[in-house]
């Protein structure tokens, strides 16, 4: 069907507004106890697994530095890497974007791609420990409760990267020339629009998040992600 045509599907627009999801109160909260839930809670702040990744992650998923550097040395050594060597090398050159100590491996997160995620925030430590408790085939969440509002952590793990990662807008150079009014401008400065119209983040830090959710696009972590700045 042609664009002009009139019976051409025009989907409706999807505006930031709108969103809803886990900013309001739902009828599910009434029946979650953040008190018997407090290790879940920790455990999705501290590494922004969706609720899929937490049902499938499992002991040998903990990734530490000194693993992750040992990998890449040796598929960099290999005289001749197989197509699945170079895409294996491009996982662990995303991680190597992140600073810590330690990992969780994603092995089939949303449309089934693969990634290495940082551990992160003051939880760290417990969530190590619960993963080295775990025996290699054992999952870490054998129950992952349904009532939990997994997106709204996954909000805070964004939020609480960004924070560690994002540089102040004033220090970041303008270092391109708009051609068509010969001004200078930031090119690595994201500008919110629409009801955060002026608003402006840091496109570097914004990357780091969108690569630790699993998704390819800075725009998604703005829209959905990153709040309360």
């Amino acid at each position: 069907i042609a664009p002009d045509d009139e019976n051409y599907f025009q989907p409706p627009k999807r505006e930031r507004q709108a969103i809803t999801r886990s900013r309001v109160d739902r009828v599910r909260d009434k029946h979650f106890s953040k008190a018997n839930n407090d290790e879940l809670i920790k455990f999705c702040q501290g590494t922004g697994l969706r609720r899929s990744e937490l049902k499938a992650l499992k002991g040998r998923d903990l990734i530490t530095r000194q693993q992750k550097d040992a990998e890449i040395a040796a598929l960099e050594q290999k005289p001749e890497r197989e197509p699945a060597d170079d895409h294996r090398l491009g996982i662990l050159y995303d991680a190597r974007m992140f600073e810590g100590e330690y990992f969780t491996h994603v092995r089939n997160g949303k449309g089934g791609r693969e990634r290495i995620s940082p551990i992160i925030g003051k939880h760290m430590e417990q969530i190590v420990e619960r993963m080295k408790n775990i025996t290699p085939d054992e999952k870490v969440w054998q129950h992952v409760n349904e009532n939990a509002d997994i997106h709204s952590y996954r909000a805070e793990y964004a939020t609480t990267m960004y924070r560690a990662y994002a540089r102040n807008i004033e220090d970041i150079p303008y270092d391109r020339v708009n051609r068509g009014t010969g001004k200078r401008f930031q090119s690595e400065v994201y500008v919110c629009r629409k009801d955060e119209d002026g608003r402006k983040l840091d496109k570097a830090a914004m990357l780091l998040c969108s690569k630790a959710l699993g998704h390819n696009r800075i725009s998604v972590v703005a829209d959905n992600y990153i709040r309360g700045l």
